[in-house]
C-alpha cells in the first residue's frame, strides 16, 4: 500500500499531526522508533505552555509559541488533558537581570501576548510567599500554563488512530529513496511507501532530512535537560511557574508545579549524544542550586525521582523552528530543530502542517471523523456516585492497584486496551499514572506485571518496562 503521508515520529508534534491529518480524508501513518507514543523528549519535558515573551519577535518560534498557547486550552478540553492557566514569574536578582526583564517585557508586547506586567519585589512575594527575599524585580506572566506532554500526545494520538491513522512502531527507518514520486521508506525489518514524508524526528530530525532529501542541510544538535520530581507534599509549594532569566543556553532552571500536583525542578542544559538520557550527580547538583536560589525552602527530602530529556537545538545563528517543505525535496516536509517551546508551538505547528499539507495534493475533509473518545475514567478524580456506579458495572473500577495515585485495575485494562495500547509497564505509567507516587512502583509494580501478562496472554517474563529486552523479571 501506499500512504498519501507519513509521519516521522510519535512524539507531541508528530501525534497532534496525526491528530490533524485524521480530520482529512488520506491515508497516513506514523513510524516511530520505539514501541509507543511520547517516549522521547515529550516524555520528559517540564509540561510548561509558554505565553510567548521570550522567543525573538518575527521568528517562527515567537508565531508558533503564541498561536499555541491560545489554541491549548480549547485543544486539552476536547482532548480530556489536564491543563491549567497557572501563570508564570520570571525573577531577577540585580540590576543587568532587571534590564533583561526590561526587554523580555517589551519583547513580549511585540509578540501580542496579553496581561504582562513588571513587579515590585514586594509585590511577587504577595503572589508567591515562598520565593527568594533577594530578588530585585519580577515579570508577572498571568497567560502562562502547565500541561501534561504525553498525555497529550496520548490522547491526541488515539483519536487519529480511532480515525484511520495507522501507528507503526519499533520501525526505524534507515533510509528513504523516491521512484516515480513515490519514497521507499525502508526500516529495520519493514518497507513503508508514501507520497509525502512530515519529518517530526525530534533530535533525529536532521538524520531523516538528509536520508529524504540528499542536498539537506538540517543540523541538530542535542541538548540534555536534568530534572527532579517530587512528592504531592511538596506540589502547594507554590503556585506560578518560576523561572530566572533566560540565558542563551535556554529558559534556565524553572520550579513549577505540574498538573497533577507534585512540584518539579529543572532543567539544566548541556550538549550530548542522540540517545544520552542518563542523569548526573553533577547535573542535578546544579539543577537543585539554581532551584534554591528562587525558592530556598525547597524540601529536597520529598524528591522521589529524577530524569533527563533531550532538547533537539537547530545549528543556526537564530536557533529558529525550521517548519515546511524542503526547498530540494518538494514531497517533504519539515518539523525541525523544535526545542522549546516546542509543546506549547506544537497545536499551531501540527494545524499549519495540515493545511500546508492538504492545499499541495488538494486532499479534502473526512466525513466521517470522530472527536470523541471513550477511553478515559479516573478513579482519583471521581465522585463516590461515580466512584460507586462504575464498580457495580466492573468491579475492576473497584480495586485499587496503586495507591499511591488511587488507580484501578480497570484504569489499567482500559488503558492496555485502547487504540494505541499500553503494552509495557512504562506505558501503563503514562496513561495511568500508576506507579508515579511515592513509590514509584515499589507496591503495585507486580499486581501491573499480573495484569498485563493476563490481558496481553503472555508469560510474567515476557512483561518489559519499555519494550525490546528491558525485561522486569528473570526467568
Amino acid at each position: 500500500m501506499v500512504y498519501d503521508a507519513v509521519i516521522i515520529g510519535a512524539g507531541v508534534i508528530g501525534s497532534l499531526v496525526a491528530y490533524e491529518l485524521s480530520k482529512i480524508d488520506i491515508k497516513t501513518a506514523v513510524l516511530e522508533k520505539e514501541n509507543d507514543v511520547a517516549r522521547g523528549a515529550t516524555a520528559a519535558n517540564s509540561g510548561i505552555v509558554h505565553a510567548g515573551y521570550d522567543p525573538v519577535e518575527g521568528t517562527n518560534k515567537a508565531l508558533f509559541n503564541f498561536e499555541g498557547s491560545m489554541l491549548m486550552e480549547e485543544l486539552c478540553m476536547k482532548l480530556r488533558v489536564p491543563f491549567k492557566r497557572n501563570g508564570s514569574i520570571v525573577l531577577a536578582f540585580g540590576k543587568h537581570e532587571d534590564e533583561i526583564l526590561d526587554e523580555l517585557l517589551k519583547r513580549g508586547i511585540n509578540n501580542g501576548v496579553c496581561g504582562l506586567e513588571k513587579i515590585t519585589p514586594d509585590e511577587a512575594l504577595k503572589l508567591e510567599p515562598n520565593i527568594s527575599k533577594d530578588i530585585t524585580s519580577a515579570l508577572n506572566v498571568p497567560y502562562g500554563g502547565i500541561v501534561c506532554p504525553y498525555k497529550l500526545a496520548i490522547m491526541a494520538a488515539d483519536v487519529a488512530a480511532i480515525n484511520g491513522v495507522e501507528f507503526i512502531f519499533n520501525f526505524e527507518m534507515n533510509s528513504a529513496e523516491k521512484n516515480d514520486g513515490v519514497f521507499k521508506i525502508n526500516g529495520t525489518d519493514k518497507i513503508v511507501h508514501t507520497r509525502a514524508i512530515i519529518n517530526c524526528a525530534g533530535v533525529y530530525s536532521g538524520a531523516v532530512a538528509k536520508m529524504a532529501d540528499s542536498k539537506s542541510n538540517i543540523e541538530i544538535t542535542a541538548r540534555k535537560g536534568e530534572y527532579m520530581l517530587f512528592d504531592k507534599t511538596a506540589g502547594s509549594l507554590i503556585e506560578h511557574t518560576l523561572f530566572t532569566v533566560p540565558t542563551e543556553e535556554g529558559k534556565g532552571v524553572l520550579v513549577t508545579p505540574t498538573v497533577d500536583g507534585n512540584l518539579m525542578i529543572g532543567p539544566n542544559s548541556q550538549q550530548t549524544d542522540y540517545d544520552d538520557t542518563a542523569t548526573s550527580n553533577k547535573g542535578l547538583s546544579a539543577v537543585k542550586k539554581a532551584a534554591l536560589r528562587a525558592v530556598p525552602n525547597i524540601p529536597m527530602r520529598s524528591i522521589i525521582t529524577s530524569f533527563a530529556g533531550l532538547r533537539a537545538t537547530p545549528d543556526m545563528i537564530e536557533h529558529d523552528f525550521i517548519v515546511g517543505f524542503s526547498k530540494d525535496e518538494e514531497d517533504l516536509y519539515n518539523i525541525a530543530g523544535v526545542e522549546s517551546p516546542g509543546l506549547t508551538s506544537a497545536p499551531a505547528i501540527a494545524k499549519k502542517a495540515a493545511v500546508d499539507i492538504s492545499k499541495k495534493y488538494n486532499f479534502t475533509e473526512k466525513k466521517n471523523y470522530k472527536e470523541e473518545h471513550d477511553f478515559v475514567y479516573s478513579y482519583s478524580e471521581a465522585e463516590s456516585e461515580e466512584r460507586a456506579r462504575k464498580a457495580k458495572e466492573d468491579i475492576r473500577f473497584g480495586r485499587v492497584i496503586c495507591r499511591c495515585e488511587n488507580v484501578t485495575e480497570g484504569e489499567i485494562v482500559e488503558a492496555i486496551h485502547a487504540p494505541i495500547p499500553a503494552t509495557d509497564l512504562d506505558a501503563i505509567k503514562r496513561r495511568t499514572r500508576s506507579q508515579m507516587g511515592r513509590c514509584q512502583g515499589g507496591f503495585c509494580g507486580s499486581k501491573i506485571i499480573e495484569i498485563l501478562s493476563r490481558e496481553l496472554k503472555i508469560k510474567p517474563e515476557e512483561v518489559t518496562k519499555n519494550g525490546k529486552k528491558s525485561y522486569v523479571i528473570i526467568s
